[in-house]
């Protein structure tokens, strides 16, 4: 166990731990002062209206679907193939 909870935050175990991504804690810190500067400049912005401002929806993580957020490069089951030839389409011709 002590082997374990000394392993360095960009391990493997730790990477497996996140769905096989680099997630360490100055990320996670970084990512929660990007959601709060949402937060400030969505107040800043609302100042002098009398709606009250919509808050953004915290996400846990970047790789979280929140349902509205476009995520470029995603590519569903069954596409694989059309990614690829999009990929190969876009080679200079030499």
């Amino acid at each position: 166990m002590v082997l374990i909870r000394g392993l360095p935050e960009g391990s493997a175990l730790h990477r497996e731990m996140n769905d096989g991504r680099l997630w360490t804690m100055e990320h996670s810190l970084l990512w929660h002062v990007a959601y709060l500067l949402q937060r400030v400049e969505i107040v800043l912005g609302a100042q002098g209206v009398k709606k009250k401002p919509q808050m953004p929806k915290k996400q846990s993580t970047p790789w979280d679907d929140d349902g509205k957020t476009k995520r470029t490069g995603r590519v569903d089951a069954g596409d694989e193939e059309a990614a690829v030839n999009y990929l190969m389409g876009l080679r200079k011709k030499t």
